[in-house]
This record gives structure tokens, C-alpha cells and sequence, in this order.
């Protein structure tokens, strides 16, 4: 069967995904005006969508589960209320000013392991990625951009929830465009006992049983994009996530710190 390869590389996949989200945002105030054009009265926003591909390489937290090196496809589709990456689909409800508000659904595809994927998960449980619903609020600011969003498993896999307060500001020179940011990111003891904890029977004379408890992580990074034209721009991205004690004390974990960095190319239409 290959459903568990598919799933280990699924599972490296998401970690690539978590930077596009903003990335595929920003790119849909970056297309300059054409030049010789004369003005055009919009009623609406344009649409923006574009493919592109991107590469990362992803650390794991877990003890001796190795890095990945995944390529991945880019797709991002932004409307008056429709924003689709990767990652994540918001249908936007409300919005004043400098505000919107959105129903957010994700999949959370780093999330989880095979027993398989390494020694110290050996004889556990298969722990899934799930499914995601919630809301998020955005607002922009002459400082920075400042997003709220909590959101529930729909999946029925941990039923958890999880909630992030992310900072982003915007440094533009010529073509390039320095982005960094940083995030608080709460995960609730269902959450952490699911993917971190050890159930009785799943404990061994080398893995002890362990029952999480809710906990904060803390993330920060810099990405760098550079627009080739007004169609094509190429990113780097480069962050890394401080794991909260009630995740990093698992006996599974052996990292405080997990790092990521991806390289992507996106063509918009």
C-alpha cells in the first residue's frame, strides 16, 4: 500500500505551506499598474490568481525523525471574497476600512506521523492531520498588518483548538520587499495530548506515558520576495517555531526549536 508514504510526505508538505499564507496575500497588492493605459472605473477588486512551484526543507520535532526536502505546488486565487492558498480558504463576511473578518477552513497536513517515521513512534497510534474551521480577523495598520484567528478540529482527529495572534510588516525597496513577522500560537491540551502525549498503552521502558496540557509557541521570520516583472515574483522564507514546554517535555520530542526555510516561484495571470 502507499497511503502511508503519501501521508509521511503530506505531513512535510504542510511545513512548506505555513509561509505561503502570507506570501500569497501580499502578492495580491504587488502587481504594479500598466503603463499607456488609461484609467478604468472598477467596481470591484480584480481577481488575482497564479501557479507557481517552491522548495523546503523542514525539520520535525520529533526524536530522530528526519528533516524532508519536499517540492511543492503554489496556487493562489484571490476575489472581492474568496481568498484560496494552500493552506487555508477564507470566505470573508465582513469588512470596514482597514478590517475584514473571514470564515477560515484548514488542513493542517503537518500535523501528525506514522508509526514508521521514526524509532521512538514505534507501536504508536497513527496520529492525523485535521480539519479546521473557525474565524480571523485582519487589520491593517499603519505599523503593521495584525491577524487574530481561532479555529476548532472539525475532523474529528483531536478536536482540539488552536489560536494565533501574527504580527507582519512590509519593507519595500525597488523590487524587493523584507517582510518580517511573528506569531503567537495557543494550542489546547486536547490538541497537545493528541499529537504529543502517550497513552498508557502506547508507554515502554523507553517511552514513557505522557498526558499534555494547553500551551503557547512562539514563532518569528523573515521573508524576502523580488519581483522579476510585474507577473513574476520569487520568494525565501525562513522561520522558526519555539515550541512550548508542555510540547517540548514529551517524551517524543527531543526539540525546543524547529526551523524551516522554502524557496517558491509564483507566476500570477
Amino acid at each position: 500500500m502507499y497511503l502511508p508514504h503519501i501521508q509521511r510526505w503530506a505531513l512535510t508538505f504542510g511545513a512548506a505551506l505555513l509561509p505561503l499564507s502570507a506570501f500569497a496575500e501580499q502578492q495580491a497588492n504587488e502587481a504594479p499598474a500598466q503603463v499607456n493605459q488609461p484609467p478604468v472605473q472598477m467596481t470591484q477588486p480584480p481577481v488575482v490568481w497564479g501557479l507557481g512551484i517552491g522548495l523546503s526543507v523542514a525539520e520535525r520535532p520529533y526524536i530522530n525523525m528526519s528533516n524532508k526536502t519536499v517540492v511543492f505546488p503554489n496556487f493562489l486565487y484571490i476575489s472581492e471574497h474568496i481568498r484560496v492558498a494552500i493552506d487555508a480558504i477564507d470566505m470573508k463576511l465582513a469588512s470596514q476600512d482597514q478590517w475584514t473578518f473571514a470564515l477560515r477552513v484548514r488542513y493542517s497536513l503537518l500535523d501528525g506521523y506514522q508509526s514508521g517515521d521514526a524509532p521512538i513512534l514505534s507501536g504508536m497510534n497513527e496520529r492525523s492531520g485535521g480539519g479546521w474551521m473557525g474565524g480571523a480577523v485582519t487589520l491593517k495598520t499603519d505599523f503593521a498588518k495584525v491577524s487574530l484567528e481561532a479555529l476548532g478540529d472539525v475532523s474529528g482527529k483531536s478536536n482540539g483548538r488552536q489560536a494565533a495572534l501574527k504580527f507582519e510588516r512590509d519593507f519595500r525597496s525597488g523590487s524587493f520587499i523584507l517582510s518580517p513577522h511573528a506569531a503567537i500560537r495557543y494550542a489546547d491540551n486536547k490538541y497537545v495530548n493528541y499529537y504529543f502525549g502517550v497513552t498508557s498503552s502506547e508507554a515502554t521502558s523507553y517511552r514513557s506515558a505522557y498526558e499534555g496540557a494547553s500551551t503557547v509557541n512562539f514563532q518569528f521570520g523573515l521573508r524576502t520576495s523580488y519581483m522579476l516583472d510585474r507577473k513574476q515574483t520569487v520568494f525565501l522564507e525562513a522561520n522558526a517555531t519555539a515550541l512550548g514546554k508542555e510540547i517540548s517535555d514529551s517524551p517524543l520530542v527531543d526539540k525546543k526549536i524547529i526551523p524551516l526555510v522554502a524557496v517558491g516561484y509564483l507566476y500570477r495571470f
